[in-house]
């Protein structure tokens, strides 16, 4: 949809019926929409996070069930709702590309799209704060990040609530 958007006003830029100023406009109204995807997002394979500051994870609707574990396989993957807490940590491995796929709710009235957090890699005995993403905060936000870690565990820090899964790169 975006990219049939991005196509019109190229089209229309053509014939010369739009203004730059216009134009400018157009492509700043989309710019939060349009984030090139990694091929992870489709083929990486998932890393489940090792360590959450709870064990549970209680679900308003759109669940396999209402609560979910916060760590593991098929985890829940959201920050700072239903008692998920606002870190998590991922098991990864030191110089292998990851992507870091946060995304919001689409739904009327639904509350976790705001895209902020803080990405701390953890190496030579410590944490260590390596980028603060404030991504796109409008439902339906998708925001994806590659990312090299250093170290063995990366810990993702949300400031305000939305879904982060983590892939390894293919």
């Amino acid at each position: 949809m975006k990219r049939v958007a991005i196509l019109v006003i190229a089209l229309i830029m053509l014939s010369g019926c739009i203004t730059d100023e216009q134009i400018s406009k157009a492509f700043s109204d989309l710019e939060d929409y349009i984030i090139p995807r990694s091929t992870a997002v489709q083929e990486g394979t998932v890393i489940w996070p090792s360590d959450a500051p709870s064990t549970t994870c209680y679900c308003a609707s759109g669940c396999p069930k209402s609560d979910m574990p916060s760590t593991g396989k098929d985890a829940a993957t959201w920050f700072e709702f239903g008692g998920c807490g606002n870190w998590k940590v991922y098991d990864v491995t030191p110089g292998s590309s990851i992507n870091i796929h946060a995304y919001g709710d689409t739904c009327d009235g639904c509350v976790l799209w705001h895209i902020n957090y803080y990405l701390d890699d953890y190496h030579s005995g410590e944490w260590h704060e390596i980028k603060y993403v404030n991504g796109p905060n409008k439902p339906g936000a998708v925001y994806d990040m590659n990312y090299t870690p250093v170290g063995n565990k990366i810990r993702v820090r949300a400031v305000n609530g939305f879904y982060v899964k983590v892939f390894k790169n293919v």
